[in-house]
């Protein structure tokens, strides 16, 4: 896992465990659930800009994840929209599978 990664994720963990609306135990719970790695969260403005990410994203409110997982994509895609429909990872907003990822977007903590 890269620094920047790894970086993003004590971001996004600090982030929420400030919030008391805690997303990221749903994070977890996509991760294990697929037995994926994180490969991106929270982005500033000048990373999302360099990884060419839409200028709204929800990356850049620690309210996304992309993950990939041993699984596949699309396969993981199905396991976690499976799991969203039970309810098992809160406030879920989309579970997109993009090219060799899938991407999680959350609704921002009421």
């Amino acid at each position: 896992m890269s620094p920047a990664v790894i970086m993003g994720t004590i971001v996004l963990l600090w982030l929420f465990g400030r919030s008391r609306f805690n997303l990221a135990r749903y994070f977890e719970r996509a991760l294990k659930l697929t037995n994926a790695r994180l490969t991106s969260a929270y982005r500033s403005e000048r990373v999302n800009a360099i990884v060419h990410g839409h200028k709204n994203s929800r990356h850049m409110r620690g309210l996304a994840i992309d993950l990939v997982s041993p699984l596949g994509h699309k396969e993981a895609g199905r396991v976690l929209q499976a799991a969203a429909d039970a309810g098992e990872l809160g406030p879920l907003k989309r579970v997109l599978v993009e090219g060799d990822h899938v991407h999680l977007s959350f609704e921002a903590p009421q």
